[in-house]
């Protein structure tokens, strides 16, 4: 696929010329990341044609990823076939598709306006594909809502991201992890980042976040961002595009609770019924001296109003 701008999925230095001349590559990593502990089962391994992305259990028989690893200019629908696609779930080493844990994905939904480089408007908008596993598994998954990011984040809050990537930054000499590997970002805000972006498009689909470790690029495409809440992980998006530490710029990642709507229809129409989009209420002050019980009876309009600037201040 021709990729114009640096994905998230790129490396230190890449120029965009580099990737516009390129028909098919997919280079997922993490550079500067730590090897991750073996408590994300959902973490997908997603070979897409000749390609590696990431991806995330979402539900028993569902798997989100980014529809740049899906996508085809020459297929009729713009996006592989389902033979083409397997996942491996919970392998905590880097695999291949020959695995015998890999299993066969029986459909392929690639979001409808997913806007690719070639093509003209904002590119890598709408930046996912949902994949129906044909075997459904038994792994809990991360929660998923809407609205996810501006509820769960004030603008420098911290998120984790986890791949299988590439873990240097030289291309001629690609290392690859042997271990699932997991990098720190901080949520970036969006008006700061549309101008480290001038030449390109920040929509509300997308969001951003910088590396915290200096000099450390993080990514995985498609593979899943988020954060932890009590015993729960939260989704909050995609590895997209952008470069992360490598060129001091923000990484940009697929919301996935502005898609989160598309998502559940998708699965209800294909006769799941399974995925939700739960709103989940974040914390909040007491207040001062307010009772329990007045608190009780203020509560959802409390949550309103401390979510509601926390959404002017990131979109």
């Amino acid at each position: 696929m021709n990729l114009r701008m640096w994905l998230l999925a790129i490396l230190c230095g890449y120029s965009f010329s580099s990737f516009a001349s390129s028909n098919t590559e997919i280079t997922p990593f993490i550079v500067g990341g730590n090897d991750a502990s073996q408590n994300y089962p959902w973490m997908a391994q997603v070979f897409v044609g000749s390609q590696r992305c990431g991806g995330v259990l979402i539900g028993e028989s569902w798997v989100l990823t980014a529809a740049h690893c899906t996508y085809d200019v020459n297929a009729d629908e713009k996006h592989l076939a389902p033979s083409q696609v397997k996942v491996v779930l919970g392998v905590y080493e880097m695999v291949n598709s020959s695995h015998a844990g890999a299993v066969a994905v029986s459909e392929v939904y690639q979001h409808p306006n997913y806007v690719s480089p070639s093509s003209s408007g904002a590119a890598f908008d709408y930046d996912v594909s949902l994949l129906r596993l044909a075997t459904p598994q038994t792994i809990t998954p991360p929660l998923i809502n809407a609205s996810q990011v501006t509820d769960a984040l004030n603008s420098g809050g911290f998120m984790s991201v986890i791949g299988f990537g590439r873990v240097n930054s030289d291309p001629s000499t690609p290392e690859y992890p042997e271990v699932l590997q997991q990098g720190n970002l901080s949520l970036y805000d969006t008006s700061s980042c549309a101008s480290r972006w001038s030449n390109s498009t920040i929509t509300e689909r997308m969001f951003c976040a910088y590396g915290t470790d200096q000099d450390a690029c993080s990514g995985d495409s498609g593979g899943p961002v988020f954060v932890r809440e009590g015993s729960d992980y939260r989704l909050l998006g995609l590895v997209s595009w952008g470069s992360i530490g490598c060129q001091n710029r923000p990484g940009v990642y697929a919301d996935v609770g502005k898609v989160c709507t598309w998502v559940t229809d998708t699965a209800s129409l294909a006769g799941d019924n399974s995925l939700q989009c739960n709103q989940t209420q974040p914390a909040v002050s007491s207040g001062g001296g307010a009772s329990f019980w007045l608190l009780l009876m203020v509560f959802p309009l409390a949550m309103i109003r401390y979510r509601f600037p926390r959404h002017l201040l990131l979109r």
